[in-house]
């Protein structure tokens, strides 16, 4: 889960300390790490803020949750998750690691990137002609992706 490629980034602080907007948070606290990545031959599928921007945790959604309080997982996740409602938040890092059990639920589109360290951009992934070749999730079944959560968490 990392990257912003062709939405906004969400990293506050990168604004306030003269960036441009342009950075998602985990490649803008370590943007040397991420172009390490990117400099090797490691296939990289991308869950990106394109896509998690488009699953929020919402109400209805933490409501779901609630009704199966009786799960421990369920119960613990409702309790985090209730407590974020007010805020924008989203599921980042469980959209990205979902894709590991249902790839069907995503569709994919090839993009040429970079991954920019320093400057007013630093932290972003940036799409350019010739840069590294990946995959970025650009789509999700959206109610697959939220009923197969409710799925693991009743367990």
């Amino acid at each position: 889960m990392g990257g912003a490629l062709n939405v906004s980034g969400n990293v506050e602080r990168s604004l306030e300390a003269g960036g441009d907007g342009s950075a998602e948070w985990n490649v803008y606290w370590d943007p040397i790490a991420a172009k390490r990545i990117w400099d090797t031959e490691i296939a990289i599928v991308l869950c990106s803020l394109d896509v998690t921007n488009n699953v929020p945790v919402t109400s209805e959604f933490v409501r779901r949750i609630g009704k199966q309080r009786r799960y421990p997982l369920s119960d613990l996740a409702g309790q985090c998750y209730a407590l974020v409602i007010p805020q924008d938040y989203y599921f980042w890092d469980v959209l990205a690691t979902a894709y590991l059990a249902r790839p069907e639920f995503y569709q994919l589109r090839e993009w040429e990137t970079i991954i920019v360290t320093s400057g007013v951009s630093q932290g972003r992934t940036k799409v350019v002609s010739g840069g590294r070749p990946i995959k970025a999730m650009e789509k999700v079944d959206k109610e697959g992706f939220y009923e197969y959560i409710l799925h693991q968490w009743a367990r």
